[in-house]
């Protein structure tokens, strides 16, 4: 007879984990615990800092300008700091970026016939990443969507002068593998976590708020996963084997009659508008991730106010902010709400600050079940 045990009864002889530490005095609390015999103190601190830096620092796909400047106080700002403290703006720039690519795919791929065109050519289009060379000797450096439309629409841009998409993902320093085994990896964070719940053990502040950072990092991956990973400055060189020809009357009419269709048949949110939503989405996840941490055992009451009013104050400033999207997305009032939601922004990234720093300073005493490393034999099948 084959049986999965799930959770041993020995399990309920664990220390009290999350949901039940209520009271500090109540569950025994420990120190610095050094590694191998224990989870150690540092083991939890590396395993958090390493899942960061997959999952904010190097999930940021900058454009081939931003590499090529170098090291600078914007890419300090834009790769370090900014992800770290408001991880939902990786969320937000890697969804309007896939919104956009995927509508430039579809006009190409459609509109145009251009079978070879990817959301890669996209995303590297967005980038600035292509340079033509025309049949004349002609180099066009940079050029836009709707500079690559009309040599299109002219016979002098054809699918075959296209590279292909694993030619252009070839200057990307990160293969699509690359990518999803990044994701694995710092999924295991949210695994460990879940597993040490279901058994009662106890999960620090710090390895719940590397959760939330995590969810950030995923959707950032998922949503950049086309998009070339820190590609060489040197544009992608396209070379247009067609030759211009006159425009005619007929040619004039029968464009301007697939522009007037496009217009009244094709409507599209704009991609700020899904950018917006996500990063809306991506806050309430955290809010509820610091809400989860509830009835965590603080290593003082202090401590444990603190959380609480600076959780509360953390959701009613995301309530505002979708509050304000929504007033925008209605009246379209771009000035005066860029200059709120920034300065609400400011708000929630105080907030966050608050609650790194206190989630930091508790590992200098957590309950004794932090210590303890999960029993992943419960979750294999026996054989009785």
């Amino acid at each position: 007879m084959v049986a999965v045990r799930l959770i041993n009864s020995t399990v309920a002889e664990l220390p009290l984990g999350l949901p039940d530490q209520t009271v500090t005095g109540l569950v025994d609390t420990t120190g610095f615990q050094s590694s191998p015999n224990f989870r150690g103190t540092l083991t939890i601190v590396f395993a958090c800092a390493s899942a960061l830096s997959i999952a904010i620092i190097n999930s940021f796909h900058p454009h081939p300008w931003d590499t090529a400047k170098g090291f600078d106080w914007d890419t300090l700002l834009n790769e370090y700091i900014l992800p770290a403290l408001a991880p939902e703006f990786l969320v937000f720039r890697s969804v309007t970026e896939y919104k956009e690519a995927d509508k430039v795919t579809s006009e190409f791929r459609q509109d145009l016939g251009l079978s070879r065109w990817t959301s890669v050519h996209s995303f590297v289009l967005s980038m600035n990443g292509f340079a033509l060379v025309r049949q004349d000797g002609t180099f066009e450096p940079n050029p836009s969507s709707k500079r690559l439309k009309s040599l299109i629409e002219d016979k002098i841009l054809k699918n075959e002068d296209l590279p292909t998409a694993d030619e252009v993902m070839e200057t990307s320093r990160a293969s699509h593998v690359t990518k999803v085994l990044a994701v694995v990896q710092i999924l295991w964070v949210i695994i460990q976590c879940i597993a040490r719940s279901s058994q009662r053990l106890s999960v620090t502040l710090l390895e719940l708020l590397t959760c939330g950072y995590i969810v950030c990092g995923v959707l950032s991956y998922l949503f950049w996963l086309h998009k070339p990973y820190r590609m060489d400055s040197r544009p992608i060189i396209i070379y247009c084997s067609g030759a211009p020809r006159p425009l005619t009357v007929v040619g004039i009419i029968r464009r301007t009659i697939k522009k007037l269709i496009k217009l009244f048949t094709c409507f599209r949110l704009p991609a700020i508008i899904y950018g917006y939503a996500a990063c809306i989405f991506t806050i309430l996840v955290l809010s509820v991730i610091h809400l989860s941490a509830w009835n965590y055992v603080f290593p003082s009451k202090v401590e444990r106010h603190v959380w609480h009013v600076t959780t509360i104050l953390h959701i009613l400033t995301v309530i505002f902010l979708f509050f304000l999207v929504g007033l925008n997305a209605l009246f379209c009032c771009c000035g005066p709400f860029k200059v709120t939601a920034g300065a609400v922004h400011v708000l929630l990234v105080l907030f966050r600050i608050i609650l790194i720093i206190l989630a930091i300073i508790s590992l200098r005493s957590l309950p004794a079940g932090a210590y303890i490393q999960p029993a992943w034999t419960y979750y294999l099948p026996h054989v009785q």
